[in-house]
């Protein structure tokens, strides 16, 4: 067992995203899901009695969250480090989680491996802000850096090619190796085919990966292949 495992409570009305986030960041050796909740009211209580280090919550969709809110999480919580995620990308979502004194923000969009470098810098108490998400120019954080480091450090060490996928890339990655078509997943994830046709080539792509027994013994080498709820 890794000498300092870091524990994550995941908070995402998706269910699919839940699940995904969960698979990826438990896989990692360093890293223990010790929960997830679906509702923002849950957070708090689960929060309470399972202690973890960092708390990933998941803003979407945009427009539902408040400062006031964010606030209330983080005044709650002063022993856990806060890391936002979301679909959205708006600078007023951005400044409202700084605002908040949340610890790091993260588009969904990111790759993974951004995600766990994010987790992984916040819970050793720096912030992180996504390189994509502008406002973080004029937050005073560097973009894509954490506080007094350089863009180049990464925390995990090399990213494997897994790492380097987004969530959503995850979520359909399992379904199409789960026997899923591009419509029935699309239908599971309330999105386009086509959307779902975009982001299996482009996960192929880096995985290197020519069709789906191969990328059916990719995630079955990482116990990935359980049934999405």
């Amino acid at each position: 067992m890794h000498a300092l495992r870091r524990r994550v409570l995941i908070c995402s009305g998706s269910a699919p995203l839940r699940v995904s986030l969960c698979a990826c960041i438990a896989s990692h050796p360093d890293l223990d899901v010790v929960g997830s909740c679906a509702a923002s009211d849950e957070i708090l209580r689960q929060a309470r009695v399972l202690g973890p280090d960092v708390l990933l919550v998941d803003l979407s969709p945009p427009g539902t969250w408040q400062v006031p809110s964010l606030r209330h999480i983080r005044n709650s919580l002063p022993h856990s480090r806060i890391l936002a995620t979301t679909n959205g990308t708006a600078d007023e979502m951005v400044r409202a989680v700084l605002r908040a004194e949340w610890d790091g923000f993260i588009a969904a969009h990111d790759p993974l491996d951004d995600l766990l470098r994010a987790v992984r810098d916040i819970s050793r108490g720096r912030k992180f802000v996504s390189s994509s998400l502008s406002a973080a120019l004029s937050s005073g954080v560097p973009a894509g850096t954490t506080a007094g480091q350089g863009g180049d450090v990464r925390a995990g060490g090399d990213a494997s090619p897994w790492d380097r996928l987004t969530p959503q890339e995850c979520n359909i990655l399992r379904l199409i190796a789960q026997g899923y078509t591009n419509r029935t997943a699309a239908a599971h994830l309330r999105v386009s085919a086509k959307t779902v046709e975009k982001h299996r080539a482009n996960l192929m792509r880096k995985l290197g990966l020519r069709d789906a027994p191969a990328l059916a013994e990719f995630l079955r080498e990482r116990g990935l292949l359980d049934p999405l709820r």
